[in-house]
């Protein structure tokens, strides 16, 4: 996908003099810029215009009918403080410039004043406000989900890109719904379950439970009891009551991820239990009602998986009412700055490091690499280097990973192939051993910076032999 530069809205200016030949000169001085142009006599006509357009920068004179141009600056910082003023005056004193200069006057003239003076000043607003409607456009960004969420689970749902915006703007839709069954796809690690979750809160039943259940990683053996429950006695090892997902997801959302991984068996059980709604414990002859939607996950085709025989079809169409592909970080290259910035700050609060910024090169190499990891592996990667990092600026010599990308590049080796051949369990073990050597063998320090637990990294250093 194409990167897209963010599109500027034509700027609106406001020229406010009660003299005709002050607003008439400037106006058609700049008449050839690209501004839309409005004019006002008088704080009345200004504040009227106000009401009606989006202007973003004023050229307000201080001598004005009905009260002064400070007066008229201080009520339009209060209420429009996004919008940039330049002041004029004929009889302007250096205490008139100040205090128009504490109101945030963004500049200030005397006259008769040089136009192409005013003209520069106009330009360096012009860019200034340009730059703030980059700012709101990329805070807009970050906080897509999470104003709409309550919540900051879709905090790495980020992304200015057509491709993410479609998702979300389908999710929110989906959500709406109390009971409609979504389908989520897409690769391992572009944000399935976050998505799921977004879902979830934003929907009327965000109150209450949701709960996750991965279908690949329960033992084919407990499968019927995970979901369904089971009573005491049921089977050997039941040594009391337990209920199952759909139970304990009563009133909320169930989450089914690698739901393609699902035995066709259980498929036929599941498939009746959500047409009934009710479900019966394993040994127990009661049943017993819920109510909850159904989200699923898989990063299989499951059209191929019906055409093989290897998943139902009417399971299928039971679970996709609605479905959602999320897009690979391939697909969307342009946001990954905005994905890295996101990343650096959360991770350098976590890990209290002074990392503040990261080297344009490295920008460059993180938009060439093809990321079979996704979004998942990008911030796996960001985590690592803040670990390393030692300084607050992020190069090369914490990825790992890119060194080999760059060498690649410079010895002219296929790029696509040399990516297919990186090694991640060799950025793995590099962080391990920077993690014991900052924290001088300690692993319970050592497994906090690396966010583990002290059992899990001490597996890793056994595998490694470290």
């Amino acid at each position: 996908m194409p990167d897209s530069k963010p599109e500027m809205h034509t700027l609106n200016l406001l020229i406010v003099d009660d003299d005709v030949d002050v607003r008439n000169t400037i106006s058609k001085f700049l008449e050839k810029d690209k501004f839309t142009i409005y004019l006002a006599k008088n704080p009345s006509d200004m504040f009227a215009i106000l009401e009606k357009k989006p202007i973003d920068i004023i050229i307000l004179d201080v001598q004005l009918p009905e009260l002064n141009g400070i007066e008229a600056l201080k009520i339009v910082k209060d209420n429009h403080p996004e919008i940039e003023v330049i002041m004029i005056t004929g009889h302007g004193d250096m205490d008139t410039v100040i205090e128009a200069m504490h109101l945030n006057a963004f500049d200030f003239f005397r006259k008769p004043f040089d136009l192409f003076l005013l003209k520069n000043s106009i330009n360096r607003t012009t860019k200034y406000v340009e730059l703030k409607q980059k700012l709101k456009k990329v805070e807009k960004t970050y906080s897509l989900l999470s104003k709409n969420l309550e919540s900051r689970i879709g905090s790495e749902i980020i992304g200015e890109s057509d491709a993410i915006r479609a998702v979300v703007e389908l999710s929110m839709k989906a959500a709406q719904s109390m009971n409609t069954t979504v389908l989520i796809t897409g690769a391992t690690g572009t944000g399935k379950e976050l998505i799921a979750h977004a879902i979830h809160l934003a929907s009327p039943r965000k109150h209450e439970s949701f709960v996750v259940v991965n279908a690949a990683a329960i033992p084919g053996s407990l499968l019927e009891s995970e979901f369904f429950g089971h009573i005491k006695g049921a089977f050997t090892g039941a040594i009391e009551d337990k209920m199952g997902y759909f139970e304990a997801a009563n009133g909320g959302t169930l989450f089914l991820d690698e739901i393609g991984d699902m035995p066709l068996e259980l498929q036929g059980k599941i498939l009746r239990v959500l047409e009934t709604k009710r479900v019966k414990r394993v040994g127990s002859s009661i049943e017993l009602p819920f109510d909850v939607r159904i989200i699923s996950a898989t990063n299989q085709n499951l059209s191929e998986k019906v055409k093989k025989k290897e998943f139902r079809l009417d399971m299928y169409y039971r679970l996709n009412t609605v479905e959602i592909e999320i897009p690979s970080l391939k697909e969307r290259p342009s946001d990954i700055p905005l994905l890295v910035g996101y990343f650096i700050a959360r991770f350098a609060k976590e890990l209290k490091k002074p990392v503040r910024r990261i080297s344009d090169n490295i920008l460059d190499l993180l938009k060439e690499y093809k990321f079979p990891g996704n979004v998942r592996e990008l911030r796996n990667i960001i985590e690592q280097a803040i670990i390393l990092c030692e300084s607050d600026i992020l190069t090369i010599s914490e990825f790992p990973l890119l060194q080999k990308l760059n060498c690649s590049q410079e010895s002219g080796l296929d790029l696509q192939k040399t990516t297919r051949n990186f090694d991640l369990e060799s950025i793995e073990k590099t962080t391990i051993i920077r993690a014991l050597e900052i924290s001088k063998n300690n692993k319970t320090q050592a497994a906090k910076l690396l966010n583990l637990s002290w059992t899990a990294l001490d597996r890793r250093i056994k595998r490694y032999n470290l």
